[in-house]
């Protein structure tokens, strides 16, 4: 007979060990996963409370830098185990006027951040450029937004500087002072600020774009922070830790000279509806340009399948007296010629007989030397369905025939709604008015000249002089003013 009493109590005892241990290995799972988690959510409460302090310097520190206060204390609140500092040389933020003129880049400010930084292991909560920024290790986010804003065609950029040193750990005071009254960068006539050659830096910002670069440890989050805020074109460098917005400024507005047959004029950010107020150009003819003898001139755009051409041509060469006055009535041809390629023609207004004594198109007499202005924003009237002026002569290839009626359909722009039939009249400030809202908010007008017959092309005296005017876009990718001003404030721990 097999005792089986033995066997039975060292299992009881096996099984009260292994209750034990289980139990025991429980509890210390629970404990451990407990204290972690406490301590994830009291790491949580101290990222908060460092936010909430952050966010409160951050408005204290703006009040300094932008002269409504010359001094602020505040209260950070518990930073656990991590660390307060100031660091001045924390990142930087450029401007840079691109292509200002004929493809020249101008570095229009250029200047440090700094940053108050609360560090605590992978995390960094920060202020810097007066907005509040964390990083954990792996990207940056926003807190608060800087003092960069970009709205209705201006961008305003307070640019404030973090001056000091040193740091502190648990719950320092920070006191806050301006580091000097608040100087303007851009405008400024100041002669020490201003683009190689003299160009002071005034606005409207013309030509070319203009760049807003910053270099910063949270510089994905500064890159968010300019795609929301416009529809320029953002562009974020991880290898230097940068972020890049370009914004489009008005193109060619005011006077203008042009270098050379083919030259253009560039025009962006024209305000939807007739905007268009001034479109002209002054031509001085060389002797042996025949003075104006048998010249066509054009001032032509192609965009996104529409096509538009001014169209110029001279029967009669004008003759000055050596008092400084027209001796004959010389006349000449215009032609205004536009077309969408999703119609199955184009349209053309023409006048074969300008009386080119006077009015908007028109000889006048420099001394004995004559001179032709066009004002294409003047009432010469023209007439639809008539081309005045030979197909070859254009430079657009307007395909197809010229169409029936047309519908001007911008309502309550000069006089619009209106159809035109054949022979229907208006003037050529309507028409360019018109047909250049048609052509969009981008447009590049390239000038020709030449002479007619085969000839090699007519040459001037001196460089054609114009004016273009019109009404901006306040579209978010465009800039028509710029506001820079640094503002620095210096940072202690108390």
């Amino acid at each position: 007979m097999t005792d089986v009493t033995g066997t039975r109590g060292q299992s009881s005892t096996i099984g009260f060990v292994l209750l034990i241990v289980l139990t025991v290995a429980g509890a210390g799972a629970v404990v451990g996963l407990g204290g972690q988690a406490l301590e994830d959510t009291r790491s949580a409460s101290t990222v908060d409370r460092v936010e909430n302090a952050m966010t409160q310097f951050d408005s204290r520190a703006s009040m300094v830098a932008l002269g409504d206060a010359s001094g602020q204390r505040v209260r950070f609140g518990g930073g656990g185990g991590g660390t307060y500092s100031v660091d001045e040389d924390a990142g930087w933020i450029r401007v840079t006027h691109r292509n200002y003129t004929d493809g020249d880049d101008y570095e229009v400010y250029n200047g440090s951040l700094g940053a108050v930084r609360y560090t605590n292991d992978d995390t960094t909560v920060a202020y810097q450029g007066g907005g509040v920024w964390r990083s954990d290790g792996d990207g940056s986010v926003m807190v608060s937004p800087p003092e960069v804003t970009y709205r209705r065609a201006t961008l305003t950029l307070p640019v404030i500087r973090t001056m000091g040193d040193g740091g502190a750990g648990g719950s320092p005071t920070a006191y806050v002072r301006s580091e000097g009254p608040t100087e303007s960068r851009y405008p400024n006539g100041n002669e020490s600020l201003s683009y190689p050659g003299g160009r002071s830096h005034l606005n409207p910002v013309r030509n070319g774009t203009v760049t807003l670069t910053v270099h910063s440890e949270f510089y994905e989050a500064w890159g968010r922070y300019f795609d929301t805020r416009t529809e320029g074109n953002v562009t974020v460098f991880h290898g230097n830790r940068t972020a890049m917005v370009e914004l489009k400024t008005g193109g060619a507005v005011g006077d203008f000279r042009l270098s050379s047959r083919g030259s253009t004029i560039d025009a962006r950010g024209i305000a939807e509806g007739h905007s268009i107020e001034d479109l002209s150009i002054t031509l001085g003819a060389s002797d042996n340009g025949n003075d104006f003898n048998n010249m066509r001139f054009s001032i032509h755009a192609r965009e996104d399948g529409r096509e538009f051409e001014l169209l110029i041509h001279t029967d009669e060469k004008p003759r000055c007296s050596d008092g400084g006055s027209l001796e004959n009535s010389p006349k000449l041809s215009y032609d205004v010629l536009f077309e969408n390629e999703s119609t199955s023609g184009y349209h053309v207004w023409g006048n074969d007989s300008v009386d080119a004594t006077s009015g908007p198109i028109r000889y006048q007499c420099v001394g004995d030397e004559p001179e032709l202005v066009l004002d294409f924003t003047g009432d010469t009237d023209l007439e639809y369905g008539v081309s005045s002026i030979s197909a070859g002569d254009r430079e657009g290839e307007f395909e197809g025939s010229v169409l029936g009626d047309v519908t001007f359909g911008h309502d309550g722009e000069d006089g619009e709604e209106t159809t035109f039939s054949t022979s229907g009249e208006t003037d050529s400030r309507h028409l360019v008015r018109h047909y250049m809202a048609e052509m969009g908010q981008d447009v590049e007008l390239t000038v020709y000249y030449a002479t007619g017959g085969g000839g090699g092309g007519m040459r001037i005296d001196s460089d054609p002089t114009g004016r273009f005017d019109y009404d901006t876009a306040e579209g978010p990718q465009y800039i028509t003013y710029l506001h820079i001003t640094e503002n620095s404030i210096r940072v202690e721990f108390e």
